[in-house]
């Protein structure tokens, strides 16, 4: 009988993803040391990708584990089936992984499509869940409909399998895990996208799991875990990769409307991160000592009780109920000023006992999650670097950004020094500029922390380095008149706001922007 079923992308043979990339070569060498007797890959294709890695691994393995593969489409496994119909190690399976039932409800993809975005943003929404209906009707009318991963099992009498890949269905994956929890070793790909995004971080937060390798730059992410009690290759040879988390800080008051902009940012990054967020009014003491010379003060106008007037406060408080285990909000009490900035971003750092990246983002700096990724990863690939300087677009004004460097906002000695390698026992010395110092190892207090090394005077990654990644940050520190009303009183810039207005009704750039702010002296554009 002929199938009303409309064409699905199943019904074709395509290229290999996983193909002599990064994550290519780990599972080539997993397979290849591990004490492994059973692995499992859930979508092998044609086999011309993973499983490939999968195969040349396993042929050097002294244990003789067997492979089980398992793909859907029925001419992606005839191609699988011949490809390796001469090791007899490979067992070939055309089935579906999970059942009809077990499939995702539409209205869940939609809500992870709203809420979090993703490659699958890059296609409508209905072309998204299209895909989702083309999938189920496949496994319906091809009679590959059945619960895969557990006929495998019982058929031969496997409990837990020693070595899994996940990389099936964009929309079944999580039920996938939970029928291969349990294994000694489990690898994600597409840790970015609906499919292992959960499953990844439901790994993270597994205290029977450790995160070995991961890459979030390599096609959509990927990553590997082991049991914790499991030892492995990597372990003994002291190869293990370093799970490189962020601390990000932020010292705030009134930070809207950007305090919004950085936590769905953040929720999207594919490993353990933290936000540390300082909220209040800092005296002008220490590094902002030097604005009471230009008239500088703290006005009565811009807090309440030293905390935020514009909503800050309150939106922080819901974020922290949101987020308990990835934010922490840190104020003073009621009515009482922190002592200068650098008490501020000194505030968070008895809370950090791991090594980590330790990043500043001040509220109206936005960064991509991708550039986040991207520059963890640097660090991970070169771990001799201790910070980073990077540029940025200095918008001083909605559409008006500065256009020069090595000048007023772009000084290459100072700005934008925004990431360091951090190590517990390092404090910051100076918030203007950033100074953070490991102190020497006979007196590791924070009154000696001017004696100690500066971080990011050690092997920074310098401007040009960070640039030819892409990382160059959007800055909006003046655009809305509330920025200028602020400056003005705090830091002292006289006709701060009737100044940025003039320029705002400037037709013909470039300009010098010291025709319009006074208190910049060079030859900024």
């Amino acid at each position: 009988m002929p199938s009303n079923r409309s064409k699905s992308e199943l019904d074709y043979v395509i290229a290999p993803e996983i193909k002599d990339d990064d994550f290519y070569k780990a599972i080539q060498r997993i397979a290849r040391e591990e004490d492994i007797k059973t692995v499992l890959e859930i979508r092998s294709s044609s086999g011309a990708g993973s499983t490939e890695a999968f195969v040349k691994g396993l042929r050097e393995n002294p244990s003789n584990p067997v492979l089980f593969c398992m793909e859907v489409s029925q001419p992606r496994f005839a191609e699988l089936k011949e490809r390796y119909r001469q090791d007899s190690f490979v067992k070939c399976y055309n089935i579906s992984s999970i059942s009809l039932e077990q499939f995702p409800r539409e209205y869940e993809v939609r809500k992870f499509y709203h809420s979090h975005r993703s490659p699958l943003n890059n296609y409508p929404l209905e072309q998204v869940l299209g895909l989702l209906r083309q999938d189920i009707d496949y496994v319906r009318e091809m009679g590959t409909s059945g619960d895969g991963i557990e006929t495998i099992k019982q058929e031969n009498q496997i409990e837990d399998f020693d070595l899994v890949l996940i990389d099936g269905s964009k929309f079944t994956a999580q039920v996938e895990l939970d029928q291969v929890y349990g294994s000694k070793f489990i690898l994600l790909d597409n840790i970015c996208t609906y499919k292992n995004y959960s499953n990844h971080h439901r790994l993270l937060r597994d205290k029977n799991y450790k995160l070995i390798e991961q890459n979030a730059s390599v096609r959509n992410g990927y990553s590997i875990f082991a049991k914790a009690d499991s030892p492995h290759s990597a372990e003994k040879s002291g190869e293990a990769s370093t799970p490189l988390p962020i601390n990000f800080f932020t010292i705030v008051i009134n930070g809207e409307p950007f305090i919004r902009y950085h936590i769905d940012v953040f929720s999207k990054l594919p490993f353990r991160w933290h936000w540390h967020i300082i909220e209040g009014v800092a005296k002008l003491k220490h590094d902002t000592a030097w604005s009471l010379a230009t008239g500088g003060y703290v006005s009565d106008e811009i807090h309440h009780n030293g905390r935020s007037i514009d909503g800050t406060t309150e939106y922080l408080d819901q974020l922290m109920e949101r987020y308990p285990d990835q934010i922490t909000v840190y104020r003073k009490p009621d009515g009482v000023f922190w002592e200068g900035k650098r008490e501020m971003v000194n505030a968070p750092l008895e809370n950090i006992q791991q090594e980590c990246l330790l990043w500043q983002v001040d509220v109206d700096e936005l960064w991509t999650t991708e550039q986040i990724c991207k520059a963890r990863q640097m660090f991970i690939d070169q771990p001799d670097k201790t910070a980073a300087f990077f540029w940025c677009w200095y918008f001083v004004g909605k559409n008006l950004i500065v256009s020069s460097r090595n000048c007023y906002t772009q000084n290459p000695k100072q700005e934008w020094l925004r990431v360091w390698r951090f190590q517990p026992g390092a404090v910051w010395a100076t918030h203007e500029p950033p100074r953070l110092v490991q102190p020497s190892s006979t007196n590791q207090s924070n009154q000696s922390a001017n004696h100690g090394q500066d971080v990011a005077s050690i092997n920074p990654f310098l401007h040009r380095e960070t640039e030819a990644q892409g990382l160059v940050f959007q800055h909006f520190a003046y655009v809305t008149p509330e920025q200028l009303q602020f400056k003005e009183s705090y830091y002292g810039y006289q006709n701060a706001l009737a100044e940025w207005q003039g320029l705002q009704q400037q037709s013909e750039f470039p300009v010098f922007l010291r025709e319009h702010f006074s208190w910049v002296k060079d030859q900024t554009l």
